[in-house]
């Protein structure tokens, strides 16, 4: 989906806009009928960016266009709100609601998708830790990955860290460091009730997982200086139960030696034959028919006892990974 662009002051689409949120709706309406369907989206788009319309520019834009100005009205705020009514009264509901669903569902930073990672390094090297992660925390993961292996390890590491705590974003912070940012490369060449949400911690997870390992344990041994906390949380969920089937079969005989049986029988309820057959294809047949029948003789398990027995065979797969025993499977999982 094509970036929003940023009409500049004194642009013919803005100048329309202003005309006809000052005019009113019932002259609004007759030019709306009389208009295509690009030129009416194009008209909405940049009337949700007038947020700082002055007199002075409504009374040069009437000038401009000869006209005599005879009304009072000039909207300072929400006039993206405005216009969608007078849309809505203008075309009917249904008409006005399905022009301004393409403008709903654009992606904030799009335009980004279109810049050389370099470029993007050197703007976001400059930007203070938490702009870098909100901005960061809208790319996929292995874009991501690729901005933060342009910057210094520090600054990546502040960017992850904040990344991985992100809470709901304010819309209105969104739009203005998009507006701000796409003006940084042009110039270069190169509704307020809830905020738009990001799973912070799940898209620090998919980047680092996007880095070689040297560069991700770099980062996570960066972020353990200043939140120990945030870097055993990530580390834990890195990896899941169920990466493990990726492992090769010589790493999964490994951990097979390292991981209590208990613990692994009641680890192995209720997940899917794959990853029991991995596990089970890792040892004897004598041992995994032992191993088919404690885990068919057993009692009901709560859910809770088979993520801890779970998180436990995990934690023995990341030692023995940090230990160089085995290596953990990474990218994109």
């Amino acid at each position: 989906m094509a970036a929003e662009f940023v009409y500049p002051k004194h642009s013919g689409s803005r100048k329309a806009a202003i005309l006809l949120l000052t005019l009113g709706d019932d002259v609004a309406r007759e030019v709306f009928r009389r208009l295509s369907e690009p030129e009416l989206k194009q008209l909405n788009q940049v009337a949700q960016q007038l947020n700082d319309v002055s007199v002075g520019e409504v009374l040069s834009t009437l000038e401009e266009f000869k006209l005599t100005f005879s009304g009072d009205f000039v909207p300072e705020q929400s006039a993206g709100q405005v216009f969608q009514f007078m849309l809505e009264r203008g075309l009917g509901e249904d008409r006005a609601q399905a022009i301004l669903q393409v403008s709903r569902e654009e992606t904030p930073f799009e335009f980004c998708n279109h810049v050389e990672v370099s470029a993007l390094g050197r703007v976001l090297a400059n930007e203070h830790p938490q702009t870098s992660a909100i901005v960061i925390s809208f790319f996929d993961a292995k874009r991501a990955a690729e901005v933060l292996d342009t910057l210094p390890q520090l600054h990546a590491a502040q960017i992850v860290r904040r990344i991985a705590t992100l809470g709901p974003i304010d819309p209105d912070i969104v739009r203005e460091l998009s507006m701000t940012l796409r003006d940084e490369f042009r110039s270069s060449g190169g509704s307020k009730s809830g905020g738009i949400r990001r799973d912070g911690e799940d898209i620090a997870i998919k980047l680092l997982k996007q880095m070689g390992e040297d560069k991700s344990d770099a980062l996570m041994l960066e972020i353990g200086v200043e939140d120990q906390e945030l870097e055993a949380q990530l580390r834990s969920k890195m990896f899941t139960f169920q990466d493990l089937i990726k492992l090769d079969s010589r790493s999964m005989q490994r951990l097979m030696r390292e991981v209590d049986t208990r613990h692994l029988s009641v680890a192995l309820r209720n997940v899917d034959e794959e990853l029991q057959n991995a596990f089970l294809s890792a040892i004897s047949s004598r041992a995994a028919e032992l191993l088919r029948d404690d885990m068919e003789s057993g009692g009901p398990v709560r859910v809770a006892d088979i993520t801890a027995a779970q998180q436990q065979v995990l934690d023995v797969a990341l030692r023995l990974d940090s230990e160089g025993v085995l290596i953990l499977p990474r990218g994109d999982l």
